[in-house]
């Protein structure tokens, strides 16, 4: 956290490199014994851990109108990816960074 008690969005996003790095690993390592390991990338979710982030307000704002769909991600929207991913059917995935996030990543500015 800064002086002014928020939290530096600068730590977040090396802690997020060093999970990708560590999901990789297990990704390889661990493949043997039937585990695989994915990371989720959401798209602008407001959750309260956001409103800690400076600036959340004009984040979420411009999610909304980048958005094809004209919204930010849900909680829900993640929670629903999360439990296809736990399906037969998504065994072979494993080691992939994989957004959730209707399409925002791609969406012009």
């Amino acid at each position: 956290r800064n002086e002014q008690g928020e939290i530096e969005v600068a730590v977040g996003d090396i802690i997020k490199v060093a999970l990708e790095s560590v999901s990789r690993a297990i990704a390889v390592e661990y493949a043997r014994h039937g585990i695989r390991s994915n990371i989720i990338q959401a798209g602008v979710t407001p959750t309260p851990a956001l409103k800690l982030i400076p600036g959340s307000a004009g984040m979420t704002a411009v999610a909304e109108r980048r958005n094809p769909f004209g919204r930010t991600t849900t909680p829900e929207a993640v929670a629903d990816f999360i439990a296809l991913m736990c399906l037969d059917e998504a065994a072979w995935v494993n080691g992939a960074l994989i957004r959730v996030d209707g399409g925002e990543h791609i969406a012009p500015l």
